[in-house]
């Protein structure tokens, strides 16, 4: 996930592996449960949650309880969104959360988790940013 302020500039990047996932929506859940964790730990008041999984986001602005196999996280990230002063859940394209989805991608592939503060993966911006592949080759 990556966490951005109002600028759209990158405050936080994190990825975690979790290896036994039900589904490919209990994985959209949790990552949606990390993302309001890690603002929670950023100290945010005020917090957009954007995602590309329009069920998760349905879910998580729905006031109904959640019966479902992600309910648990559901449940979750309703109980957590009670340390923020105001919360929104957003639907967003998968075309513009790129960075997210590179950033996971790569982190599965490599078998690895991390966290940034402040920053992007250099292999994500690298590969994202075709200018600056450019700038970091010899001449």
């Amino acid at each position: 996930m990556v966490a951005r302020n109002d600028r759209g500039e990158v405050l936080a990047s994190q990825a975690t592996l979790e290896e036994a996932t039900a589904s490919h929506f209990a994985a959209e859940a949790f990552a949606c449960t990390q993302a309001v964790r890690l603002r929670i730990q950023m100290g945010a008041r005020k917090v957009k949650i954007e995602g590309d999984a329009l069920v998760i986001i349905k879910k998580c602005q729905s006031y109904n309880e959640d019966k479902s196999e992600i309910g648990a996280y559901i449940r979750d990230i309703k109980q957590l969104a009670t340390n923020f002063q105001t919360i929104r859940f957003k639907y967003t394209q998968r075309s513009s959360n790129q960075m997210t989805h590179f950033i996971a991608t790569e982190c599965l592939k490599r078998g690895e988790e991390m966290y940034l503060e402040r920053l992007k993966p250099l292999y994500a911006v690298d590969s994202l940013c075709p200018s600056r592949q450019r700038e970091r080759e010899p001449d």
